[in-house]
This record gives C-alpha cells, sequence and structure tokens, in this order.
C-alpha cells in the first residue's frame, strides 16, 4: 500500500481494511475445513445479499447472474450436509466476496436526513448509528478476509475465480484503496489474458452461453482498467483490443428494459474514455520543459465530441420505453440511468480538464484568450456542474450510495475543478454560482462522510474553504489563506513567456491546437485523497 492508503489516526476500520491484504495466498489444491464454513449466514441474508450486488454493485457492471450465484449457494450449502470436498474452495470464495460486498453497500444506507443528523424520535441516534455503521463494516471486512484467505488473486484462471476477484476490486474501490484496487485489477488482467478472455479463437469451442459469460467478464474488467488507470495517471493495462472485444454482447440491447442496456452502453462510453485519454492526457510522452504545457489537437476535441453525442442519443429513449413494465423495479432503472448520465458528465470533465485554466480569470488577463480553449475550459465546470445536480437528483431518489463504481472520485474530481474556478475567479459575477455548487457538494458529502473515507477526505477539503461566496474588493484574504495553505492551483496555470507552448496557439478565433496543461496539483490533490 502506498502512503495515500494509510489509514488515518483513530479509524480501527482503516487500520483493519489495510492489515485484510497481508493474508498468505491459500494453496490452490488444498481442501478447506469445517471452520471455513462458520461464517455462511442464514440463506434468507444470502438472498438479500445477492439482491444487493446484483441490483446496486453490478450496476451498469454486469458480470453476475443471479441463477448462477443461487446455484452457487445451493451447492455451498449442500456441502455443509455432507464430507467437504476439494473443490469446494472457489465457491465459498465467491460467496464471501460477495456477502463483504453486500455488507459495503449496506454500510452506506440509510445515511444521514439531510441535515445531516438523526432524531430521537422515529430514529436512531447518532451514536446508535455509528454502532450500526462499525458493525456492518467490521461483517463486511470479515466477509472479504475469509474470500482472501480462500482465494489467491495471482492463481485465478476460471470463471468462478475471476468473478470473486472482480467482486474484491469493487470492494476495494468501495473501500477507497485505490492502490489495492489498481493490483488486483493487474492480478485480474493477467489472468484474463492466459484465459484467452479477449481473443476469440479461445472461445471457439466453448458453448455459447460460457463465450457470453467470458465476454461479460472481460468487458467489465476492461472499464475497472480504464477508470483506474485514469484516476492515477497511469498507462491502461489492456491497450489496443479490438473494439467488439470490449463489449459485453454482440448485438447492442434494442430495449432500455435488457438487463445489459446500462453495461452495454457503459462500455461504449468507455471506449470513448479511453480515446479521450489517450490524446488529451499524455501519459508517456513527454511534455513540455516548463509548468507541465503541451499541444491537443482541436479536432481530435471535436472528434471526440460527436462521439460523446452520438453515445447520448442513443441513451434517450422513445415515451413508450420510459413506462413501467408490470414486475420491474423503476428504481433500478433510474440508477442506471442517472449513473450512465454521471458516467457521461465525468468523461466530458476527463476531457476538457486539461483546458481548464483558460478559463480562470488571472490566466486570461495574463495571455491572448483563445475562445475555443476558453469553451473547453468552461465546457469543464459545465459538466461539474452536471455532476452536482445528478448526485442530488440520486440522493433525492434514495438512490445514491457512496459505495458505487467511481461515485466518490467523480464528486472529488468534481469539488476540486469547482474550488479551483472559484478561487481563481474571486468577485467574477459568474462564480456565485459555482460556489453554490461547491457548498452543496460540502452538503452532500457531509451527509455521507461518516459512511466512506472517501467522501470524508473531501468534506475536510471543502470544509477548509471559507463559508459563504467569496467578497468582492481586498478582503480576499481567507481565500488567499486557502490557496497558499493548500496549492494556488491558478499561479501553475497562468502562461508566461517561459512557456514553451505559448507559440502553439494562433490568432484568437483560428486555434487549430490549444495549449493544455496536465493539471499537475489538481491530479496530486486527487491522488492523496482516493
Amino acid at each position: 500500500l502506498n502512503q495515500n492508503e494509510q489509514a488515518s489516526p483513530g479509524d480501527p476500520f482503516e487500520d483493519d481494511l489495510t492489515h485484510a491484504f497481508d493474508i498468505a495466498p491459500p494453496d490452490a489444491d488444498s481442501t478447506i475445513s469445517w471452520e471455513a464454513f462458520a461464517l455462511l449466514p442464514s440463506r434468507e441474508k444470502i438472498e438479500h445479499a445477492i439482491d444487493v450486488v446484483v441490483n446496486q454493485a453490478c450496476c451498469n457492471l454486469q458480470f453476475l447472474d443471479r441463477e448462477v450465484l443461487t446455484k452457487v449457494v445451493d451447492d455451498v450449502y449442500d456441502e455443509t450436509e455432507g464430507e467437504v470436498m476439494s473443490h469446494a474452495r472457489k465457491p465459498l470464495a465467491l460467496l464471501y466476496s460477495v456477502l463483504a460486498l453486500s455488507r459495503r453497500y449496506d454500510v452506506t444506507v440509510p445515511p444521514a436526513d439531510k441535515k445531516g443528523e438523526r432524531t430521537i424520535n422515529g430514529q436512531a441516534t447518532l451514536v446508535g448509528q455509528r454502532e450500526s455503521i462499525r458493525k456492518l463494516t467490521n461483517n463486511s471486512l470479515r466477509y472479504f478476509r475469509a474470500s482472501r484467505a480462500l482465494l489467491d488473486p495471482a492463481n485465478c484462471q476460471d470463471v468462478m475465480s475471476l468473478r470473486a476477484l472482480l467482486c474484491m476490486i469493487l470492494y476495494t474501490q468501495a473501500s477507497s484503496m485505490m492502490s489495492t484496487c489498481y493490483s488486483y485489477i493487474c492480478m485480474a488482467v493477467a489472468a484474463s489474458l492466459q484465459m484467452g478472455l479477449f481473443t476469440e479463437s479461445a472461445s471457439k469451442d466453448l458453448p455459447e452461453s460460457e463465450k457470453h459469460v467470458r465476454r461479460r467478464i472481460a468487458a467489465v474488467l476492461y472499464m475497472m482498467d480504464t477508470y483506474v488507470t485514469t484516476a492515477l495517471g497511469l498507462p491502461r493495462t489492456l491497450r489496443d483490443m479490438e473494439p467488439d472485444r470490449a463489449l459485453p454482447t454482440l448485438t447492442p440491447p434494442t430495449s432500455i428494459h435488457d438487463p445489459m442496456f446500462g453495461t452495454y452502453a457503459h462500455s461504449r462510453l468507455i471506449q470513448i474514455l479511453a480515446v479521450t485519454v489517450e490524446s488529451n492526457h499524455p501519459v508517456t510522452k513527454p511534455i513540455g520543459q516548463k509548468n507541465g504545457f503541451y499541444g491537443v489537437e482541436y479536432s481530435k476535441i471535436v472528434a471526440t465530441e460527436e462521439q460523446l453525442e452520438r453515445w447520448y442519443n442513443q441513451l434517450l429513449v422513445a415515451p413508450s420505453e420510459q413506462q413501467a413494465q408490470p414486475g420491474v423495479d423503476d428504481s433500478k432503472l433510474i440508477r442506471s440511468q442517472l449513473m450512465l448520465r454521471m458516467y457521461y458528465a465525468h468523461v466530458q470533465m476527463v476531457l476538457y480538464r486539461p483546458f481548464l485554466h483558460h478559463a480562470l480569470k488571472d490566466v486570461r488577463r495574463s495571455s491572448r484568450v483563445s475562445m475555443k480553449a476558453y469553451a473547453c475550459g468552461s465546457a469543464c465546470i459545465k459538466a461539474s456542474m452536471q455532476v452536482v445536480w445528478l448526485a442530488e437528483r440520486m440522493e433525492a431518489s434514495d438512490l445514491f450510495n457512496a459505495a458505487h463504481w467511481f461515485v466518490t472520485l467523480i464528486v472529488a474530481f468534481t469539488a476540486a475543478c469547482l474550488v479551483l474556478f472559484v478561487t481563481s475567479n474571486q468577485g467574477d459575477p459568474t462564480v456565485d454560482e459555482t460556489a453554490e455548487a461547491v457548498r452543496r457538494i460540502r452538503d452532500l458529502c457531509s451527509r455521507h462522510a461518516q459512511h466512506n473515507t472517501s467522501m470524508r477526505r473531501c468534506l475536510h477539503f471543502l470544509e477548509s474553504l471559507p463559508q459563504g461566496p467569496p467578497p468582492a474588493g481586498p478582503s480576499f484574504e481567507p481565500w488567499n489563506a486557502f490557496n497558499e495553505n493548500l496549492t494556488n492551483f491558478a499561479e501553475a496555470f497562468r502562461s508566461s513567456e517561459e512557456s514553451p507552448h505559448q507559440t502553439l496557439q494562433g490568432e484568437a478565433g483560428d486555434d487549430e491546437v490549444l495549449q493544455a496543461h496536465n493539471l499537475p496539483q489538481l491530479r496530486s490533490f486527487l491522488n492523496t485523497r482516493m
């Protein structure tokens, strides 16, 4: 674990979670003892756990089937009634990983009320709520340890083991262990490549049902890899893949009520994200000598915008499709649609983030204004505002869960971008709405900080900001003090005569190559707090 993942003082859960990864890998061919079954709950609790994982944890990341998990439960319970067999290790590891993941989601449900408090009448007290959270957290960690002890992440060369490993990846991400999550992804990628999940020839002799399962696992793993490497600023481990192999199904779902609709749309969006990162965010190629400036062709930005527009138009459905279907849980569909739109806004932020400095007032005053670059920087703020609205909309519908895949990172990313805009545009008439959005994010984090480490870290950052909008005139001292204590972001983005790429842009309105910045301070903020 890196220094960013060290537990904060006085947080026993983070200490326990850190030590949970010190378990030695098991022998692949060894049997398991009766003690391994001691943590099994009742069938009713397992069914509830399956509901939570399939409907919430795997929202738009479907790689598990309820029927498969039910069969695993039946097999495991059948073995408890007879002699323990040597093949029981992997099904039990999958079952425990599902239980751990479900408890991780139960930790954040329900959150505090809209005022961030609990009342005495009809509600649990704050102390009782904390005790309940602690109990659920300990239960989730206990199941995770059990699954980790039964499964060697470096030796998962079968579908069942890969499913358990993907559940572990979701668990570590929900627990704000990003570097560990990345390590597990690398192990899963290595195993999937050995199994030939990303090549058609390796699956040609398999039954169609197994081909479908392998394709879904490969697609979800590709999405996870793209998300995590983008957040950490690392090269993708799955590169140069055939586009069709990164899709969960060969044929696009035709109905929004299809269980694979969200996952398929999500996979198409992640392909756009991968292209965006490759073209707009240099990882391996050198950038400018000073200040991290480099050039991005405007034509690439336009091409990505066109892809995003086509994707979004395909996401829109006819009014007849929006009608409730008999026997269908509308909350699952609404959650899927809102989260897809949040992921869409995230891709927009990644696309426009390198040009955010062009929307800062100090930069505009110190250099020639590029209208195209300014529009891109403003679009990043617009996408950030959309994330705030979507998060509040999900919370109002009781669908927001801080454990959802990458929700906390997107919220923190949004907060960093908006705070940068507010602190660098003090006194600007357009900053009030953005400052209000920052306050709304702070309130959102305060309602969920008790359940999620990343939300708590983001809240601590936002609470360091002065309350209320930045004042006009010479009374900027609180905001200047904030800049000095954290990082004066705007200073890093100022265009100067020393900038090696100042000549990239031509006359105003005629920019073919836009001046971009790798935002080292912003990336440092995210990595330190996620």
